[in-house]
């Protein structure tokens, strides 16, 4: 509502479980939250709002938090069920060994929006430049080409 003419294009998240292909649910199209409650699996420290929705969606999963070093060092090492995104994807690139499924839950699939002032500033540069990189948010293949 506030700045309508200083908006930056939006840059969409979209939320994908990263699962070894001997888990239960490799072979699986689309996920939801729900289906890996219960489970144990890793989790990225500092999430923002991430956080509250896999509290609020996975009550019963218990989730290893590690830092982001430590993260995909774990990730590449073991057989636990982790999350991904597009973004991410495009900036560090596939995991052996890993199947991405995409999340359908409307919490996992996020729009970013980037509003600046009428001077050009740093982040707005930044937005920009990552937008036209990384292209559209649905830039991945879908789960059955892993």
């Amino acid at each position: 509502p506030g700045c309508p003419s200083n908006m930056s294009p939006p840059s969409a998240k979209s939320g994908y479980l990263h699962l070894p292909p001997a888990h239960p649910l490799s072979g699986s199209k689309t996920l939801q939250l729900k289906d890996l409650n219960g489970e144990t699996m890793l989790l990225r420290s500092r999430l923002g709002f991430w956080e509250q929705v896999t509290n609020e969606k996975m009550p019963d999963t218990r989730f290893l938090v590690q830092e982001d070093s430590v993260f995909n060092e774990l990730v590449k090492a073991s057989a636990l069920p982790s999350f991904n995104s597009n973004l991410a994807v495009q900036r560090e690139g596939m995991v052996p060994n890993r199947i991405l499924i995409p999340i359908t839950d409307k919490e996992a699939n996020v729009t970013y929006y980037c509003c600046y002032l009428s001077k050009t500033t740093l982040i707005e540069k930044l937005f920009h430049k990552n937008h036209e990189e990384n292209g559209a948010a649905d830039s991945l293949p879908a789960a059955d080409k892993y």
